[in-house]
């Protein structure tokens, strides 16, 4: 900054530099003069960068000088030193512009008066000495210009006038000089505004903050600070500023004791949560203490700055606090914790249950109970294995199986929460769900009516279906395990099966359609020269359906009957039956069903009935629909009864040859034709011929073993 002693020159040529003001006045020898004389110019002032020097002295045209108090600044600049004096010359100005201070943003000092020039042509009336200059706030007006002496066209006097105004006009034609303006004093480099006679920056003076005289307290403060008019300043610790006060109010300081203050508690603004399950509020050490309604607790005490949560914890329902602080769930055999109005409730693991559940503030024992063993607490909580017939109590999955006494099973096992009933009396030779054994259920496969003789599941198939195999117990029934293979089947009562008729065009037919242009599975017996098993007399399927089935050899017989799953009647133990033994029930399959077990001579009976079966005394001279005469059959109640036909209407081929060579062998044929009288159509009588053997009278049924 330069010094307050300097003045500004102004001029075509510098004549002096740095000289004080008093010295400028001895140096107006040198000054030229204009034709019309120059007005005495006004004093100097300090200058100031980019200000504009002292006061403009004299008087143009005769009027009354004004006077500009401070230079013109806009930046907060100190006024600059006044220019010296210049010469006067031709079309020049009236001695040299001494402008004070700079034309400066804002804050600026008035500069002080620029020396008088003297006057010339054309020139101004002495210099032109602004004080200051017009400043855009808190500048302190300079002093008036001296005067200068009147010249041509000069100006009359200095414009002495405030800040941001010319007092006194302009005048021409070297009238008395007005009297020159004071010098300023120099503008700070920030804009101001006077506090009585001190220039401050309200935006930061902590005893002007905002207004003068508002000044910042030190109530509580360490450090003062104002900042943008308002009081900011750093507090003592345990203490905030939590409200500052505007305008005209005065500063409260750090006002709020933040250690204390539920509404600040730990720092301004931050509040202990209120209402809801607070039932008093209290701020500790910047910390939220308050207390709790019944069945809530302030478990959760963040410091600041997170904000406060209250009485987070609802004992009624929280499984860490249920019914009491610190008062937890137990895991204890739980699938998943729940607390109920302050009781744990939890849902247990399989195989437990909740029984015992303590109220607070006595701890919680989870799912305390075992019932997936406990035969007293057997599949829930009191559900006892009953002692009924019972050897030994047991439970297991929540079931009570318990050992049985000797005569009784425990078929009937109820699950929870039915009572348990022990073990009943169960007769195992009829129960279909206990065929021969406990829990030995008759199977329902292709079954259309479940029954259980002396513990053998002898259900009734399904159409299309049959029921070969019967498994004793234990093993497990397999139901009507065939397809369907010709006639419906009948049990003996030696345990065997044996089809109900012969088998007719329509089911041997059905068979041929399986086997399309192959031959079907034979034994070695037949398989070198049996190269058609198809029908060869007597064969219309479509128009005579329900008849037997004639014109086939011992090979297709035994084929067919492979084919559906079942076997040729032969030996009741399975396989041939010895040639010899055609007349022995004990052995034959074919004979024991004819004699109902060899007490029979004929299916009806022990003496010979024309009527009853299809023989050449009942006169139908051919075969009969199969199934027909419903008097050729053994008599109701004596377990062999529903085999119809085993007497007359076709020969029927029995697996019983006399060797096994092939075609040559001899096998048996049983119960006689159409063409036979009583004699040879008793159930003991037997023929043998070739396994090729055809004819029109010769057909076959099937057997199943037992």
């Amino acid at each position: 900054m330069r010094s307050r002693l300097g003045c500004a020159v102004v001029g075509t040529v510098a004549v002096l530099a740095l000289v004080s003001c008093e010295e400028l006045s001895g140096l107006s020898d040198l000054r030229p003069k204009s034709e019309d004389g120059g007005g005495e110019g006004g004093a100097g002032g300090t200058g100031g960068s980019e200000g504009e020097g002292g006061a403009s002295g004299g008087r143009r045209g005769g009027g009354e000088a004004g006077s500009d108090t401070g230079g013109r600044a806009t930046g907060g600049l100190e006024a600059g030193a006044s220019g010296a004096v210049g010469t006067g010359g031709s079309e020049g100005e009236g001695g040299a512009r001494g402008d004070t201070g700079g034309q400066a943003e804002a804050g600026v000092q008035a500069g002080a008066s620029g020396a008088a020039g003297t006057g010339g042509s054309e020139g101004e009336g002495g210099a032109r000495g602004d004080t200051g200059g017009q400043a855009e706030a808190g500048v302190q007006a300079g002093a008036s210009g001296v005067a200068g002496a009147a010249g041509s066209e000069g100006e009359g006097g200095a414009s002495g006038g405030t800040a941001g105004g010319d007092t006194g006009g302009r005048a021409t034609g070297g009238l008395e000089p007005g009297a020159g303006g004071s010098a300023g004093t120099a503008g700070s480099t920030e804009s101001c505004t006077m506090c009585g006679d001190e220039c401050v920056d309200l935006e930061s003076n902590r005893d002007h903050c905002g207004q003068c005289g508002r000044a910042c307290t030190m109530d509580q403060v360490a450090t003062r600070q104002c900042e943008d008019g308002l009081c900011v300043s750093q507090c003592r610790a345990g203490w905030g500023n939590c409200y500052q006060p505007e305008g005209s109010d005065p500063d409260d300081g750090c006002e709020t004791e933040i250690l204390k203050d539920p509404s600040h508690c730990g720092g301004c603004g931050r509040a202990c949560v209120t209402g809801g399950r607070v039932d008093e509020v209290h701020c500790v050490g910047g910390v939220c203490t308050s207390s709790c309604k019944t069945g809530s607790v302030n478990l959760n005490r963040p410091p600041a700055p997170e904000p406060d949560d209250g009485c987070e914890v609802v004992f009624a329902t929280n499984v860490e606090h249920c019914g009491a602080e610190g008062r937890a769930c137990s895991s204890a055999n739980v699938a998943e914790r729940a607390c109920d109005v302050g009781v744990c409730t939890s849902e247990c693991s399989e195989g437990f249950a909740n029984v015992s559940r303590p109220a607070a503030p006595a701890e919680d024992d989870g799912c305390e109970l075992d019932i997936a063993t406990n035969a007293d607490d057997c599949g829930a909580p009191g559900r006892a294995c009953s002692s009924t017939n019972v050897a030994t109590r047991t439970c297991e999955a929540g079931v009570c199986t318990s050992d049985c006494d000797n005569g009784f099973a425990n078929v009937s096992r109820p699950a929870a929460p039915a009572e348990d009933d022990g073990c009943e009396e169960v007769v195992f030779a009829t129960n279909v769900e206990h065929c021969g054994a406990e829990g030995r259920a008759c199977s329902s496969t292709n079954v259309a009516t479940r029954t259980c003789e002396d513990g053998v599941c002898t259900s009734s198939c399904a159409e299309g279906h049959w029921n070969i195999e019967h498994p004793l117990a234990p093993n497990a029934d397999d139901g009507c395990e065939a397809p369907s293979g010709g006639p419906t089947m009948v049990r003996m009562p030696e345990g065997y099966y044996i089809d109900s008729t012969e088998v007719t065009q329509a089911q041997y037919n059905a068979w041929l359609g399986t086997l399309g242009s192959s031959l079907p599975a034979q034994p070695a017996e037949c398989s070198s020269w049996n190269t058609s098993v198809a029908p060869t007399c007597d064969w219309d399927p479509a128009a005579r359906a329900d008849y037997p089935v004639v014109c086939v050899d011992w090979c297709d017989a035994y084929a067919y009957c492979q084919g559906v799953g079942k076997r040729l009647c032969g030996n009741r133990g399975g396989g041939t039956n010895p040639y010899s033994d055609y007349a022995d029930a004990a052995e034959s399959q074919w004979y024991a069903a004819c004699s109902s077990g060899g007490v029979s001579e004929y299916p009806y009976g022990d003496g010979y009935d024309s009527d009853a079966c299809n023989g050449y005394d009942y006169g139908a001279d051919e075969t009969v629909e199969v199934g027909t005469l419903n008097g050729c059959q053994a008599a109701g109640g004596t377990g062999y009864e529903g085999v119809f036909d085993l007497s007359g209407n076709v020969w029927e081929w029995e697996d019983s040859c006399d060797g096994q060579t092939g075609q040559s062998d001899y096998c048996r044929l049983r119960g006689g034709s159409f063409y036979l009288v009583g004699s040879d159509l008793w159930c003991a009588f037997a023929y043998g011929y070739s396994r090729l053997y055809r004819s029109n009278d010769v057909g076959f049924r099937c057997c199943a073993p037992q």
